[in-house]
């Protein structure tokens, strides 16, 4: 049974989207007075963005396997079908799972430089800089100046927008929503 349940239908927004409400938004209706402004940033996380989609995905794919949401894995490798590889997102996802890749600690693996078998350089930094991010206090000086090099300063606070937007709704799927869909990689 669902912890919180989905609200009525008659309490979804009303979007600028054909498409039905994405189960996060189904589930923040029921706060009427912030659902709206969340399923507008996540819309303009599609259409709105300079970074690459690519690197967006890659964005999403890196938070969703370090935070264990087997719900936005799932949603976001069928969105990323066309633009990151399986062998891409397996690299991704075995750094989180206690895989031990070229001798490096797991949980270090894209601050020290891992991956460089499958991604360029400007997508290891992107990961160093999201490792950082989520895990310590603040960003470096030396790593600040790799991501400066590699990133606008729209392209940062777009990769910062997609992370903290992630690590918001991570509550709602920590939680077991609902227990129709698996929320917890296993």
């Amino acid at each position: 049974m669902a912890r919180i349940p989905y609200p009525p239908t008659s309490q979804f927004p009303t979007l600028s989207t054909s498409r039905p409400p994405v189960n996060t938004i189904k589930l923040l209706s029921h706060s009427p007075s912030t659902v709206a402004h969340w399923a507008a940033v996540g819309t303009a996380h599609y259409r709105d963005l300079q970074l690459p989609k690519r690197l967006r995905e890659l964005t999403i794919l890196y938070c969703a396997a370090k935070f264990q949401s087997a719900y936005e894995w799932t949603h976001h490798v069928i969105v990323s079908a066309q633009i990151v590889t399986n062998e891409e997102r397996d690299v991704i996802k075995s750094a989180f799972e206690g895989v031990e890749r070229s001798g490096v600690e797991v949980s270090r693996f894209f601050k020290q430089g891992g991956g460089q078998d499958v991604f360029d350089v400007r997508e290891r930094v992107l990961f160093k800089f999201l490792e950082e991010i989520t895990s310590e206090p603040k960003v470096t000086d030396t790593l600040w100046e790799e991501v400066r090099g590699h990133f606008s300063e729209r392209e940062i606070v777009e990769i910062l927008s997609l992370q903290v937007g992630g690590l918001v709704l991570l509550p709602l799927i920590r939680i077991k929503l609902s227990s129709r869909e698996g929320y917890i990689l296993s």
